[in-house]
């Protein structure tokens, strides 16, 4: 009867504190560790750079900067866009009226397309630039391909539905993919919820440039800050904090010593608030520093997100490194966690993330480790990562047993999804 013995142990660390756990363990850096941003600490930078990367890469090339700024078409939307907003300050009476008026339509983001491309064409300064700075991010690896016009509409068309995804959600209250853990925080009516709006709104019109997104992007991220959706920026850079030790190991291993690359531990959110965690992750991280210590791979990865229940203060990859390392006796170093995860999708998407930021072999398997039931969902998600990610973020995904399956990463895990702003 392990449960008996495991939740003993639970409840002794939970009252010890689960938050210390261990000297190694610490963290120095808001973000990194994972705590939720503060007022007038919410990180739109590293938001900005996971979520909308190519504004980023147009805001950070001069010579791009300037070609966009300059194109008589996207001023003319611009402006457009800061009328719409004005009339909205004077006329909108509930948030879903914000949403409707600061979101792009269709023939907006065709008309942006349109340019973009053009430039692209045309514009041989324009060109050079946007090529150096696409490639730099790799996008060419996002998007399958050679950087050309077919990869910015593709990179203009995922931003554009991001931020418009996040105005639907965060401001006008409707559409969230999973609204038991990601929908707004606010009655779409409630008066102090509309003076925000108005305030955020009012600010960012009157500090706005003649550049096309910079309304939309800040209306946005003000979105995200004001519902205190963080997450994505949270545990930022990955290789930092918890990461560090293993990070550093993963330069020093030996691969090809063994049959897989990592152990990814699937997460099991609790939904009782008080729980840290769930029992069905405490025994598969059992079962994980078992095979650890077997030499099935080098590392451990634990995967999951501040999830369930809704706006859980507990993070579950976090927690599942804690039970590893001060529990089971598992090395700091060959533990990994992955904390953004919301969904088993992004679980193996995320996975694929972190070997090629890591600089890890693509060419050896992944094992994945989860009760029988989420092994066999796992082992049948393409059609719902197809749905929700427009991809497969892995290949070659087979049965190894009842609760293990293998697969392997790709690239393309890299591209962005605009439908998932706490977890891009």
């Amino acid at each position: 009867m392990y449960y008996s013995k495991r939740f003993f142990i639970l409840l002794l660390t939970a009252f010890a504190g689960l938050a210390a756990a261990t000297d190694t363990l610490a963290q120095s850096q808001t973000i990194a560790s994972g705590q939720a941003a503060t007022s007038g600490n919410f990180p739109k930078k590293l938001l900005l750079h996971k979520t909308f990367n190519f504004l980023e890469v147009i805001d950070e090339s001069a010579v791009v900067r300037k070609e966009v700024k300059q194109n008589a078409v996207l001023r003319s939307l611009a402006q457009q866009y800061a009328g719409r907003a004005e009339r909205a300050l004077s006329s909108c009476q509930d948030a879903t009226c914000y949403a409707s008026a600061l979101k792009w339509s269709d023939q907006e983001i065709a008309s942006v397309t349109k340019e973009l491309n053009s430039l692209y064409i045309k514009n041989k300064r324009f060109k050079k630039a946007v090529t150096k700075a696409l490639q730099a991010e790799s996008y060419h690896l996002k998007y399958k391909g050679e950087i050309d016009s077919t990869t910015i509409r593709k990179a203009w068309e995922d931003t554009a539905l991001g931020l418009n995804h996040i105005l639907d959600v965060y401001v006008g209250g409707t559409g969230a993919r999973y609204p038991a853990i990601d929908s707004i925080s606010f009655n779409t009516t409630d008066p102090e919820f509309l003076a925000l709006l108005q305030q955020e709104l009012q600010q960012n019109i009157h500090a706005q440039e003649a550049l096309f997104y910079k309304l939309p992007l800040q209306a946005a991220l003000g979105a995200l800050e004001l519902n205190g959706r963080d997450e994505a920026a949270r545990y930022e850079p990955l290789q930092d904090g918890y990461n560090r030790k293993p990070y550093e190991a993963s330069k020093r291993t030996v691969w090809n010593k063994y049959a897989y690359s990592m152990i990814l531990v699937l997460g099991h959110g609790p939904e009782d608030p008080a729980t840290a965690l769930d029992e069905g992750g405490a025994h598969y991280c059992e079962v994980a520093a078992k095979m650890y210590k077997e030499g099935v791979a080098p590392f451990i990865v634990v995967s999951g997100g501040n999830v369930h229940p809704y706006k859980t203060p507990f993070n579950e990859a976090e927690e599942m490194k804690k039970y590893l390392v001060t529990n089971l006796g598992v090395p700091d170093e060959a533990v990994f966690i992955e904390p953004h995860a919301r969904h088993t999708t992004t679980n193996l998407r995320n996975i694929s993330r972190m070997i090629y930021s890591f600089n890890m072999p693509d060419q050896k398997p992944v094992l994945t480790l989860t009760n029988s039931d989420h092994s066999q969902h796992t082992l049948t998600i393409s059609d719902r990562c197809m749905r929700e990610l427009g991809y497969l973020p892995f290949r070659d995904m087979k049965k190894i047993s009842d609760e293990t399956n293998a697969f392997f990463p790709v690239p393309e895990a890299l591209r962005v999804n605009p439908y998932e702003p706490l977890d891009p």
